[in-house]
């Protein structure tokens, strides 16, 4: 099966501490740089070594641009960065996604698992029965031509406007709009929304195509509970999507994973 970038990101997290740790080169001020539509699973696994971790918006020159100011605070220092379209950052020789040495760590991570007789597959299974099963959606809806846009507006707004009090069967606990310039962040047209369960569901339009993303994430003491937690929160998405969605007949909608 096909890692995911969330699932890749949060395993080369673990590989870096754990790796660090067995050579007493772990810092205790370093810390773990990741998007705020990126899985809690690296952030999970960071925060249980007792290390930092920063959210920054969509976009690698955010994580980039952490690496300047960690240098030049002297505060915290960079361990490893990384968003869930499989962009990875190691090291701080760039200040942009680095496919070449990602790829090199993750070939150093087969083979770390492969010395204790694991595949790359069951070191993921180890995690998930050690930090909780994660799992992860991206809903893209698509909706053409001018009117298309103009519905696309109107679905944020109306997340944006309307008090969401629960998603499927789970209680919104809290929502933040970074358009407002939230946790220190640059402004940005995104929601997301917390449940009472600690999953989240963050919705932003795309900024090069007429597209609005759902990002659902979800974490469960196992595989079935983790995906009928995804299941129902999709389905409460698709419904409201597509009951917002219906008048505008003559823009084409399609949605997929």
């Amino acid at each position: 099966a096909l890692l995911t970038g969330n699932q890749i990101g949060a395993m080369l997290t673990n590989y870096i501490i754990e790796s660090s740790k067995e050579e007493n080169k772990l810092d205790p001020k370093a810390t773990l740089v990741k998007t705020i539509v990126t899985s809690e699973f690296g952030a999970d696994i960071a925060r249980a070594n007792n290390l930092d971790v920063i959210n920054v918006l969509t976009g690698f020159k955010f994580i980039g641009q952490k690496i300047k100011s960690f240098e030049e605070s002297g505060d915290k220092t960079y361990l490893f960065g990384y968003e869930e379209s499989y962009g990875y950052l190691v090291g701080t020789h760039a200040r942009d996604k680095d496919g070449v040495v990602a790829s090199l760590l993750i070939s150093e991570m087969a083979a770390y698992y492969y010395d204790k007789g694991m595949s790359l597959y069951e070191g993921l299974q180890e995690l998930y029965k050690k930090y909780g099963y994660f799992k992860e959606k991206t809903i893209s809806l698509t909706l053409k031509g001018i009117e298309g846009l103009a519905k696309i507006k109107d679905i944020i707004s109306y997340f944006r406007e309307n008090e969401v009090s629960s998603m499927g069967d789970f209680k919104v606990i809290d929502m933040k709009d970074y358009s407002k310039g939230v946790d220190g962040l640059p402004k940005a047209d995104v929601l997301k929304f917390f449940l009472e369960d600690g999953s989240w569901v963050a919705i932003r339009p795309s900024g090069t195509e007429p597209k609005l993303k759902f990002y659902i994430a979800v974490k469960g003491i196992d595989e079935n509970e983790a995906t009928n937690k995804l299941n129902n929160i999709n389905k409460y998405i698709d419904a409201t999507v597509n009951s917002l969605v219906i008048e505008n007949k003559e823009a084409a909608s399609k949605l997929y994973c």
